[in-house]
C-alpha cells in the first residue's frame, strides 16, 4: 500500500512537472529535449508500477527468496528484450516505443510476481481498510524512510555530478557512462550481497543468534573483499582492454582509462560500505547507514567544486573516490563496535493484535 501510494504521488507529479524536472540537467540540444518529453510522460506516469514491483522484491528479499526475484524479473527482461526491436523497428515507435516496451515489461513482471504471491497466499485479500496497521506503517516508515531520504539525496547530487561532467565535453560523459557499467561488476555484487546480508542478519538478530550474525559477517567479507581486490587490479591495469569491449573511439578510451584507474582505489570500500550497511539495516538500525550515506554525498558538492579548478574532469573521479573511501571507513568502523555490542542493541518488536483468522494474509 505504501508503496503503490508513494508511487502515484511521484507519477501525478512527474506528469505536471516534467519540463522543470527535464530543466534540472541544463540540456541544451532541442532534440534530446523533444525526445525526452515525449519518453517522460509514459515512463514517469507509470512509475508507481515500479514502485509496487520493489515492494514485491522487498517481500521476497525479507522471506530470503531472491531466487524467486531472479525468475520473475528474468521474464521482465526478456519480455523486453522482444518487444523494444519490434515497437521501434517495426512499428517504427521510436523513442516512445521503448518507453512502451519498458512499461509493458514492468506490467508483466507485477503481473507474474501477483499470481505467484497469490497462489501462496489464496486468501489474500488487497485493501480494506480495517486492516491497516498504523504500528506496522509507524515501523516500516522508521526503517524505510532513512534510507529513501538518502536516495533521494544521492540521486541529487549525481545529477549535480552529471552536470559538471557535461562541462567537459561529450567524449569525457562517454568515458564516464562506460565506466560506470565496467563499475558495476563491483557494486551490483554488493547491492545484491547488501540485501542477503540484510536478511540474514535480521532474521538471526531477531532469534538472538548473534554469534550466527558475527560468523557470518566474517565469512562473506572473506568472499567480497577479494572479490573487490580484484576488480581494482583490473580497472587499475587493463582499462584500455575493459574499455575497448564497449567502444573504439581513442579519445573516450583515453579519458575512460584515467577515469577506471582512480576509481580502482574505492571498489574495496564499496564492498565495506554494503557489507556495513546490511548489517545495521538487518539489526533495524538504517538511519546509521543513512546518516553516513547523506554526509558523504554532501561532501561531494564542496569537494568537486574545489577539485575541479586545477584537475578538471579528474576532480570528479577523486571526488567519488574520496567520498567512497570514507563512506566505506566510516561504516566498517561502525559495524565493528556494534558487532562486539550486538548483545547490548535491543530487538523492536512490533506487537500485533491477534485476529479472528489468522490465516488470512493481507498486502
Amino acid at each position: 500500500m505504501l508503496q503503490a501510494t508513494f508511487g502515484i504521488l511521484l507519477s501525478v507529479l512527474i506528469l505536471f512537472f516534467k519540463e522543470d524536472f527535464l530543466s534540472i540537467f541544463n540540456i541544451e540540444t532541442p532534440q534530446i529535449i523533444e525526445y525526452a518529453l515525449m519518453y517522460i510522460p509514459i515512463i514517469g506516469g507509470l512509475i508507481f508500477i515500479q514502485f509496487i514491483v520493489n515492494g514485491f522484491i522487498a517481500i521476497n528479499e525479507g522471506l530470503g527468496q531472491t531466487r524467486i526475484n531472479l525468475k520473475i524479473l528474468a521474464v521482465g527482461f526478456v519480455f523486453n528484450m522482444i518487444l523494444d526491436p519490434i515497437l521501434i523497428l517495426v512499428f517504427r515507435l521510436g523513442i516512445q516505443g521503448a518507453a512502451i516496451a519498458t512499461v509493458s515489461a514492468q506490467i508483466v513482471t507485477l503481473t507474474i510476481f501477483f499470481i505467484v504471491y497469490k497462489k501462496h497466499n489464496p486468501n489474500l485479500k488487497v485493501f480494506h481498510l480495517k486492516n491497516i496497521n498504523l504500528k506496522a506503517i509507524k515501523q516500516i516508515m522508521s526503517i524505510g524512510l532513512p534510507v529513501g531520504i538518502q536516495s533521494m539525496i544521492f540521486t541529487a547530487i549525481s545529477i549535480f555530478l552529471a552536470r559538471k561532467v557535461f562541462e567537459f565535453g561529450p567524449n569525457v560523459v562517454a568515458a564516464q557512462r562506460i565506466g560506470v557499467q565496467i563499475e558495476q561488476l563491483t557494486w551490483m555484487i554488493a547491492s545484491g550481497f547488501q540485501s542477503a546480508i540484510t536478511v540474514f542478519t535480521g532474521q538471526n538478530f531477531g532469534a538472538k543468534e548473534n554469534v550466527r550474525i558475527k560468523k557470518g559477517i566474517l565469512s562473506i567479507s572473506y568472499i567480497l573483499v577479494p572479490y573487490a581486490l580484484v576488480i581494482s587490479l583490473l580497472l587499475l591495469f587493463i582499462p584500455e582492454t575493459l574499455l575497448r569491449i564497449f567502444i573504439s573511439d581513442d579519445e573516450t578510451v583515453a579519458h575512460g582509462i584515467v577515469y577506471l584507474q582512480i576509481i580502482s582505489a574505492s571498489q574495496i570500500f564499496m564492498i565495506l560500505e554494503s557489507i556495513g550497511a546490511g548489517f545495521f539495516n538487518g539489526i533495524g538500525k538504517s538511519y546509521i547507514p543513512s546518516v553516513v550515506g547523506i554526509v558523504g554525498n554532501f561532501i561531494r558538492v564542496p569537494l568537486v567544486i574545489y577539485l575541479t579548478v586545477n584537475m578538471f574532469e579528474r576532480g570528479i573521479w577523486w571526488t567519488i573516490n574520496i567520498s567512497s573511501i570514507l563512506k566505506g571507513l566510516v561504516l566498517i568502523l561502525a559495524l565493528l563496535f556494534f558487532i562486539r555490542h550486538l548483545d547490548e542493541v535491543k530487538i523492536n518488536r512490533l506487537k500485533v493484535r491477534p485476529k479472528r483468522k489468522p490465516e488470512l494474509q493481507n498486502l
